[in-house]
């Protein structure tokens, strides 16, 4: 490869001198766009979005040895330029990559053409209107792996784009670097705020640009550095006569000052053309994506991917052993039932998207179990930690920031989750995890509740008030949610009955160090074989309540939140309650209930955080109990009803 750099983006637009017009409409696409003909091996689905409620089309290519075989296929992305949809570029995309195939330059692959709705950047419209970051990472790309035979790993998944398309790949590598082992960026339409098209600043972002730094590549590469570099094959190639050029450069030497590995082309004699650009440099281009896949499957074998069985647990047989870095399990013998463990649930961390380092104790606390194929002489039913070969952590380099522009995100790594009990006993179960914040090293402590069998279901967050805990508050309605089918996880925050010296004593409320709580313990559901990452809630009372706000304001992917006796004062002097900024950042389906002899906190607050959502054009409703106090609205059964009814809703709950 040439130079390997980092990313982030400079000063670009969507713009561009030669890409197609921007619609003049914010309404001016189409969610499903099928053709009357597709080349051989094309054809067009769609699938049923939850976030946005609609049938989303999408093209796929399959190899043309697909039907007679039974192998599993690494997956390339193609997103596409500014007024393109699904369809565009697919035919030359195709051709292209069979010439190469034929050529020997890269193996057969899936390939997957998204619907980025003409443009949309490839970022969620802050009105809500146009989802696409949440469309592709969290619901397209899960729907491809479980419908088609990928090769469902992290090392056989990589993503590339023209243009706009260009800036999305590198958006969304640099962003979720756990999901695609390599990035091809073609002509990327790199812009700041005030490079960008008109339309696009008002009817994708809402004329805001602190939301729009949340969807830049550069803020990404900022926040992930440690994750991308040397860790992620980055390429970016342009033409030297296209008028994206210098700001390409411009970010190429961005991505050098982040001591970011990638690599930069200036492609002599192309305009902002693709087919110059694929002509060209796409050798090189699929070499990159030829490289990764290969790292992958040098460790992936047939027989080694185990499934969940029964009751969420891991299941795997018994030819596999210890995974390598997310790349697959290997056949080697008949190990021994540690290896077994071990391996199974490096085939769930692919199939949740992650990497996973498995330490004993948190091997036990999973439930994870042998089958019937195990060794002689082993346990086939729960395999007691003492029996389990711990791997060596990850050192939480496991995943990244979980929201957009979320610099203080952070990572998680599951084998420093311990989990102290059963999650499906009564109480549930107490779970600790070793973090750092700001360079101070303390640990998280908590209660997981989960329903019994094997999943998915949908989890939440819930967050307890001052002076209560994760096992007081938060425990019994928690046992509610779990009584819908609901995974729980509670997390005790700075403002808990007991503080715990643990606990930096940072201010209460929504704290930055709170709302970091909060958002690990989310990531930490990732660790859980039976949580639908999909359905994500939060729910919270009093301060709870105010993390709540400030969670939903600071993170992407959430289904829909509610909380009790919360609200917003521009006045506060004190952390307790969320910012504005957090505030204008929730564009979750919101549902608020207080009580009207409520003198803890003021109904008020409440009331003005509903006029900001109604002003943002926020999904919400704002319940108010006339007589019922602090106390007694956080367990009250109409407000539970409501809530639950709010989940289903807004497709947490069936």
């Amino acid at each position: 490869m040439h130079r390997i750099i980092a990313i982030a983006l400079f000063a670009l637009t969507f713009l561009a001198a030669s890409p197609p017009a921007a619609v003049a409409q914010c309404d001016g696409f189409r969610w499903d766009n099928p053709s009357p003909s597709y080349p051989r091996g094309v054809s067009h689905h769609t699938w049923a979005s939850r976030a946005m409620g609609v049938d989303v089309g999408f093209n796929l290519y399959l190899p043309p040895d697909y039907a007679a075989s039974d192998a599993r296929y690494p997956v390339i992305y193609f997103l596409h330029g500014i007024g393109g949809d699904e369809g565009t570029m697919v035919a030359n995309v195709v051709t292209w990559m069979e010439q190469r195939v034929a050529a020997g330059l890269i193996r057969p692959a899936i390939l997957v053409f998204p619907n980025g709705a003409v443009d949309s950047g490839y970022a969620d419209a802050k009105d809500g209107s146009r989802r696409i970051w949440t469309l592709i990472l969290d619901e397209l790309i899960a729907h491809v792996d479980a419908t088609w035979r990928t090769a469902a790993c992290r090392g056989q998944r990589a993503i590339s784009g023209f243009s706009m398309g260009g800036n999305g790949a590198l958006l969304y590598a640099l962003a979720r670097p756990e999901l695609f082992s390599s990035v091809v960026a073609y002509a990327p339409a790199i812009h700041d705020f005030a490079s960008l098209r008109p339309t696009i600043k008002t009817c994708m972002f809402g004329d805001d640009a602190a939301y729009y730094e949340r969807f830049r590549p550069e803020t990404w590469a900022r926040s992930n550095r440690d994750a991308i570099a040397g860790g992620l094959p980055i390429r970016i190639a342009v033409g030297d006569a296209d008028p994206l050029h210098s700001s390409d450069v411009a970010f190429d030497q961005f991505l050098t000052s982040l001591a970011i590995d990638h690599a930069f082309e200036s492609v002599p004699g192309c305009s902002h053309n693709h087919g110059c650009l694929w002509q060209t440099a796409g050798d090189r281009g699929v070499a990159t994506h030829e490289a990764a896949f290969a790292a992958c499957a040098a460790t992936t074998t047939d027989g080694g991917v185990a499934p969940v069985g029964d009751a969420g647990t891991i299941t795997a047989d018994a030819g596999a052993s210890a995974a390598g870095d997310g790349g697959g399990c290997q056949t080697s013998g008949r190990p021994g039932v540690g290896l077994l463990v071990a391996c199974a649930v490096a085939a769930l961390a692919r199939r949740r998207r992650r990497t996973l380092a498995l330490a004993a104790t948190t091997a036990a606390a999973l439930g994870c179990t042998a089958d019937a194929g195990a060794p002689a002489g082993a346990d086939a039913s729960a395999v007691d930690a003492s029996a389990v070969d711990a791997s060596p952590s990850d050192s939480g380099s496991l995943d990244g920031p979980v929201a957009p522009g979320d610099a203080a995100a952070a990572s998680v790594d599951c084998a420093a989750l311990i989990i102290n009990g059963a999650p499906t006993a009564a109480s549930g179960a107490t779970w600790s995890y070793q973090s750092t914040d700001d360079g101070v090293a303390y640990r998280l402590h908590g209660v997981v509740l989960a329903p019994t069998g094997a999943g998915p279901f949908p989890a939440a967050l819930v967050s307890h008030g001052r002076g209560g805990s994760s096992t007081s508050y938060a425990a019994e309605i928690g046992r509610e949610l779990r009584g819908w089918g609901m995974v729980v996880i509670a997390v005790d925050y700075t403002h808990q009955r007991e503080p715990d010296t643990d606990l930096p004593t940072d201010a209460f409320g929504a704290s930055p160090g709170n709302l970091a709580r909060g958002r690990k313990a989310l990531e930490l559901l990732a660790c859980l074989p039976s949580v639908d990452r999909t359905r994500l809630a939060a729910h919270g009372h009093s301060m709870g309540a105010m993390v709540t706000s400030g969670v939903l304001g600071t993170t992407a992917g959430i289904a829909a939140g509610s909380h009790t006796a919360g609200g917003f004062d521009a006045s506060a002097a004190e952390a307790a309650t969320p910012t504005r900024a957090m505030v204008d950042g929730i564009r979750t389906p919101y549902q608020l209930h207080h009580g009207t002899n409520d003198t803890v906190v003021p109904i008020e607050l409440d009331r003005a955080l509903a006029a900001i959502l109604a002003t943002a054009g926020v999904t919400h409703e704002l319940r108010e109990y006339a007589g019922v106090d602090h106390r007694a609205i956080a367990l009250d059964p109409t407000m539970l009803a409501r809530v639950r009814a709010w989940y289903q809703a807004h497709g947490v709950l069936p």
